[in-house]
């Protein structure tokens, strides 16, 4: 799955990391479907400095590790400027 982004290298405007429209709480794993998962650690982003701490967490059936809030596509727009390189062809 791929995400479009919007934001521009030069953009002064900072979004709103709080706005719970931003975050789909998982009440299960993305992979498994299993609703039981543990906390593994809470990270902040270095690389672009966005605001807040994100809480990764970790499936008891399958051992994947997602973010949990997960950050929906339109968090992933104001986030990440358009030339962001995952997302680059």
């Amino acid at each position: 799955m791929s995400f479009l982004v919007t934001r521009t290298l030069n953009s002064k405007a900072e979004p709103d990391f709080s706005d719970t429209s931003l975050w789909e709480i998982m009440l299960s794993c993305p992979l498994c479907k299993h609703s039981e998962f543990h906390n593994v650690l809470c990270v902040r982003d270095r690389h672009y400095g966005n605001s807040g701490s994100f809480q990764i967490v970790e499936c008891e059936r399958c051992g994947l590790r997602f973010l949990n809030p997960m950050p929906t596509a339109l968090y992933l727009s104001k986030a990440y400027p358009e030339a962001y390189y995952a997302y680059t062809p």
